[in-house]
Formats: C-alpha cells, sequence, structure tokens
C-alpha cells in the first residue's frame, strides 16, 4: 500500500516536472540551470502516462471501489489524493507532439484538447468528492463520488483512448 502511495506521488511529481522544464527551456531563465534540463520524447511522455494510467487503475480498484462497498477504512485519504494528484497531471502529460505508435491515445486529444482536459479536471473533481467524503466517514457520499470517478474515467477513455494493441 505505501508502494503504490510513493509510486503515485513520484509519478505525479515527475508529470509536471517534464512540462515545467520544457517551458523552462523554452523561455530562457534569468540564472542558467547548473546542468542542462533532459529533453523529453514522445515515448518518455507515453511511459509516463502508462505508468500513471496503471497506477490510477490500482488506485481505484484496490482502494476506492472496496471502500465504495463498505470494506475498509474511508478515512485512508491516500487512495483518492494520490487520484486527484494524477488528474491535475494528465493534461501536462499530453503536449502536442507526444503522439506515438505504442500509445492508445487518439489524435483526438488534441483535436478536442479543452473538452480532454475538461474530462481529467472532472475525474479530479471526483476524487476530491470521495477525499472528503473520506473525512467526513460518509459511506454514500463516499459511493457516489466513487461512481462519478468510474464514470468520469469511462467518458475519457470511449473518446479519447484508442483499442488494445
Amino acid at each position: 500500500m505505501n508502494r503504490v502511495r510513493i509510486l503515485v506521488l513520484t509519478t505525479a511529481i515527475a508529470a509536471a516536472a517534464i512540462p515545467a522544464a520544457a517551458a523552462l527551456r523554452a523561455q530562457g531563465s534569468a540564472k542558467p540551470a547548473a546542468a542542462p534540463l533532459p529533453h523529453a520524447t514522445a515515448a518518455d511522455f507515453v511511459r509516463a502516462r502508462m505508468a500513471g494510467m496503471h497506477m490510477a487503475a490500482t488506485l481505484n480498484a484496490q482502494g476506492i471501489q472496496p471502500r465504495a462497498r463498505g470494506n475498509g477504512a474511508l478515512g485512508d485519504l491516500h487512495w483518492s489524493q494520490g487520484l486527484e494528484l494524477w488528474a491535475a497531471a494528465i493534461p501536462g502529460l499530453f503536449p502536442e507532439g507526444s503522439a506515438h505508435p505504442q500509445s492508445r491515445a487518439k489524435p483526438e486529444i488534441w483535436k478536442n484538447k479543452a473538452d480532454f482536459d475538461a474530462k481529467a479536471k472532472a475525474m479530479g473533481q471526483a476524487a476530491a468528492r470521495i477525499t472528503a467524503a473520506g473525512k467526513a466517514g460518509d459511506l454514500a457520499a463516499y459511493a457516489a463520488a466513487a461512481a462519478q470517478l468510474n464514470g468520469a474515467c469511462k467518458a475519457c477513455h470511449d473518446a479519447y483512448r484508442g483499442p488494445e494493441r
């Protein structure tokens, strides 16, 4: 359980750092970096996306859904907090030009980026409602938010994820 939390947090931090590093390279900085920033490739983004999606599915399946059925402590918040972090990182992991043959990402992501980003935000909002319900110990609200989380994931996958290869 702690390993999952560490992996999610590490992925979220790395996901946030990749676009930030690219933005700094593009803008330049007042102070030169001590070492050159690494250049992220489309394959790097795909690996980060695949790892994050796998971890998000694990957090949902092993943490959120059992608790939504009344199995587990609702106050165990790292499951939903990890999904909140992941949802916030998703848009930055799909920059223009990061399509790749190993990815299931459909080209529609970049044609409808605002909608894609809104779907990631909806996932984060559902995860935040799970966190709030967990803090309150409200199983009914937790279960409702867990259903919203599943719906947010499905809506995005239906629109923007291609078939397995």
